[in-house]
């Protein structure tokens, strides 16, 4: 009897020891999946806040990607951190309005694949019959699969009877990194927009602007890109039909931001083409704003690339060429394997233009995205600097 006893202790025992094994791995496998997840889950290098009114600011976070490229959260995209220098109005039926949101709370919104913070503000205005909605996005980067640019898109769907003519006009305050009156890089233009630029007809507006914190290849701080043309994968949005680079306007500006030299306190000011909006029917607008990593040839900071546009099959798109103290008679050499085609427009080789007081030059080249896939990309300095950079079709 004694020994049946003692054996029966003994199971029971061991079932027991196993069964908190079983647990104990059981729990450790959970917290290890919950930590990895969280390792593993994109930081976010950019982020974005709202003043009372409900316009919004962007600020560099303090992930350690961005310490890595000497930026901190005290540097910033807009001038104020809730973006209350910005400017948000709608023109309907001739009239413009200031767009205030001050009444209604920003909702969260479910994160799709490849976002990192997602609201939105809506409100119907009564007395016409309009729901306007602005929601602001943290997506990834074109080409740097970072979760670094903020998604911006303003809507209007039509709940009345009757049709209305409608049109939106957004104004950002810009503040790249630590300086507020940086000049801009603009796609086909040779030399910096140090003054003012009105690009008012359709072949004429960028694909996208671009400015640099600081005048240094080797060290260019903070690199801010606003893009006018938005994938479609995120809708079907409205063209831009004028892009201004201006002096800021002030607090409260008019819907026709006036045209000046933008001196030490730079603004873009965007306007999307105007439609009849049909009963029922949703207008949308959008563009893009947030960082830009640029790819430096290794050993040397004499040359730099930079991409824009949405390289998706059957789309156009951007390669620019930053060139540090150009030489005389220079010239830059674009290779390309894949699926990319070179426009005619922009030959493979081009002569480095050089322009009086600008720190550096920069050569354009448009492509064309035929098959999705992975392309290789360089470019060739005369001086044989080269630098390299892969380039995602989707």
């Amino acid at each position: 009897m004694i020994i049946i006893f003692l054996f029966r202790a003994l199971l029971i025992l061991l079932v027991r020891s196993t069964f908190s094994l079983v647990a104990l791995s059981l729990l450790f496998f959970v917290s290890y999946s919950s930590l990895y997840g969280q390792e593993t889950k994109k930081p976010l290098l950019v982020d974005f806040s709202y003043s009372v009114r409900g316009d919004f600011g962007i600020t560099v976070t303090d992930d350690p990607l961005n310490k890595k490229n000497n930026l901190s959260k005290s540097k910033k995209l807009t001038f104020t951190e809730t973006g209350n220098t910005n400017n948000l109005m709608v023109l309907i039926d001739n009239k413009p309005i200031q767009v205030d949101f001050s009444r209604i709370r920003p909702k969260e919104l479910e994160l799709l694949e490849g976002e990192g913070k997602s609201s939105q503000h809506s409100f119907i205005d009564k007395s016409i019959s309009l729901e306007l909605t602005q929601t602001v996005k943290i997506i990834e980067g074109e080409q740097s699969g970072n979760l670094d640019t903020v998604l911006a898109v303003f809507s209007l769907k039509n709940n009345s009877k009757r049709n209305h003519s409608v049109s939106f006009r957004y104004m950002v305050d810009t503040f790249i990194g630590s300086n507020d009156g940086v000049p801009f890089t603009i796609p086909n233009h040779n030399g910096l927009c140090t003054t003012w630029a009105n690009f008012n007809k359709p072949l004429s507006i960028p694909e996208y602007i671009e400015a640099l914190e600081f005048p240094n290849l080797a060290n260019p701080g903070t690199v801010a890109h606003l893009g006018t043309i938005v994938s479609a994968k995120h809708g079907n949005f409205a063209p831009i039909i004028q892009v201004l680079l201006t002096n800021w306007p002030g607090l409260n500006p008019l819907w026709n931001i006036p045209i000046d030299n933008m001196g030490r306190d730079s603004a873009i000011a965007l306007y999307w083409k105007p439609v009849l909006l049909k009963p029922e029917a949703s207008y949308e607008c959008a563009f893009t704003y947030g960082l830009q990593p640029l790819t430096k040839s290794e050993g040397s900071s004499g040359l730099a690339l930079s991409t824009g546009g949405v390289f998706e099959t059957e789309k156009n798109a951007i390669i620019i060429a930053y060139i540090d103290k150009p030489t005389a008679n220079e010239y830059v050499t674009l290779e390309m394997e894949g699926g990319l085609k070179l426009s005619a427009r922009t030959p493979a080789k081009q002569k480095v233009k050089i322009l009086t007081g600008q720190p550096y030059a920069q050569v354009t080249w448009q492509v064309k995205c035929e098959s999705q896939g992975s392309c290789k990309v360089s470019v060739t300095r005369s001086n044989e600097d080269k630098v390299y950079k892969e380039i995602r079709v989707r």
